[in-house]
């Protein structure tokens, strides 16, 4: 749903975001070992993407790359 063209923008950046970072990467691959298809997979790190750049500006901070692979339940403290 939504816009086509920002749903393409986004699939690409994150498509990008696997090749060239091994945070991405380290996602990316963690959701095949799981058993998803490489597309559910780069779907998975798109939406990850977003929600990182909300995140980023809401609160007006830089990229932090240490805060992506950390679990959700340890992000508060």
């Amino acid at each position: 749903m939504g816009s086509r063209i920002a749903r393409q923008a986004l699939y690409l950046a994150a498509v990008n975001a696997v090749r060239r970072s091994a945070e991405w990467r380290t996602i990316y691959l963690r959701k095949r070992a799981q058993g998803k298809k490489a597309k559910q997979a780069l779907i998975v790190v798109a939406v990850k993407l977003l929600h990182t750049v909300y995140a980023m500006l809401k609160h007006r901070r830089p990229f932090n790359p240490s805060r992506l692979l950390v679990a959700a339940a340890t992000i508060g403290t």
